[in-house]
């Protein structure tokens, strides 16, 4: 039997496996997809097959299979959208370090602050940590990593909220099979 969440927003979910990552996901997936709030979500739509490609970049994947995880996106998707047209014929769902290494994350955001700035590192380390995005550690550097540039934008502005100093740096990392021949 369906259960429903009180609100104006109601997300109705069956009997399905891993019911508390697919309401979980599907409150997210009801958000702006230029949110860069964890998990990272980029939802493509294919108008001439009516089919969507759905990304999810999250750290609750650990432990799950892929056809799991596919099912979590899917049962989600159904659960947010219950009045789709579309059908979801591509879930990925994937953990920040696959996402990285398959190059799904291509936009970052890295902190060039100098010590004329007066920026402490706790308060980079904060801003950094509640600006939305993959929080990645490479060494004692510390970067924002991201699937879509509106992400990376969004993640941004909320990072001169913060700290409005000019110790941002946004970037898009190519990749060699992306550069013409």
């Amino acid at each position: 039997m369906p259960t429903t969440r009180p609100g104006k927003n109601s997300i109705h979910v069956g009997d399905v496996p891993h019911r508390a990552l697919v309401e979980a996901l599907a409150a997210r997936l009801r958000e702006p997809p230029e949110t860069p709030d964890p998990p990272l979500v980029v939802v493509n739509r294919i108008a001439p097959t009516r089919s969507i490609h759905v990304l999810v970049i999250w750290n609750k994947w650990k432990g799950l299979t892929i056809p799991q995880r596919g099912r979590v996106i899917t049962d989600a998707f159904a659960a947010a959208f219950p009045n789709e047209q579309f059908v979801v014929r591509l879930p990925m769902g994937l953990t920040p370090g696959e996402a990285l290494t398959q190059g799904y994350l291509p936009y970052l955001i890295i902190p060039v602050a100098r010590p004329t700035d007066k920026v402490t590192a706790k308060q980079l380390k904060d801003a950094m940590a509640s600006s939305g995005g993959i929080l990645m550690h490479i060494g004692d550097d510390r970067r924002l990593r991201f699937a879509t540039r509106e992400q990376a934008q969004e993640a941004y502005r909320r990072l001169l909220r913060k700290i409005n100093k000019p110790i941002w740096s946004l970037s898009e990392e190519t990749f060699a099979s992306d550069a013409p021949e």
